[in-house]
């Protein structure tokens, strides 16, 4: 049996979704940060406002991290003009070294979560204009919808073996 590479995974999954799986170079479009930061906030449901107040909570963090990490990946800047360009609330600004911690944080839950890949290959699909936001929205409808199917059809199974189990073996 042939063992998949990570590329080949992402073509699975970028047809499974729904999106082309060009790869984009980068030369046609400029995409900014605001751009970045929006998506990023919608995606991973994080105020805009609270990405850079300093807080140390979890989810913030990462985010944050994942902002430093399409910056890098779609823009030309240096880890230290991201370090700039991103101003804590307090006025002061991150060290080139947390754009790099940061960054290579993200690359290394992208190889081990698969999940977390998944939210990353969205956020890049949208940046890239392969998706859009309001097509993010329904798959992730349709993604809720499948999962309460699912649940549904466990229970039920659950609720059949217990019966089977019930009856016992003269019923077989």
């Amino acid at each position: 049996m042939t063992q998949l590479t990570k590329k080949d995974k992402n073509h699975i999954l970028y047809e499974n979704l729904g999106i082309s799986p060009k790869v984009y170079v980068g030369l046609d479009k400029q995409i900014t940060i605001s751009k970045i930061l929006k998506t990023i906030c919608t995606i991973l449901k994080v105020e805009q406002s609270k990405l850079f107040s300093g807080s140390r909570k979890f989810e913030l963090v990462q985010a944050r991290q994942v902002a430093f990490y399409m910056t890098r990946r779609y823009t030309s800047h240096s880890f230290a003009m991201i370090a700039k360009l991103y101003v804590k609330d307090n006025n002061t600004v991150f060290n080139h070294a947390t754009i790099i911690h940061g960054i290579g944080h993200i690359k290394e839950i992208r190889e081990t979560d698969p999940v977390f890949d998944r939210v990353c290959i969205m956020i890049e699909a949208i940046l890239e204009d392969r998706v859009s936001l309001g097509q993010w929205k329904l798959i992730k409808d349709q993604e809720l919808i499948v999962n309460n199917l699912t649940a549904h059809i466990e229970e039920q199974m659950s609720v059949i073996n217990q019966i089977f189990e019930e009856l016992g073996e003269d019923f077989i």
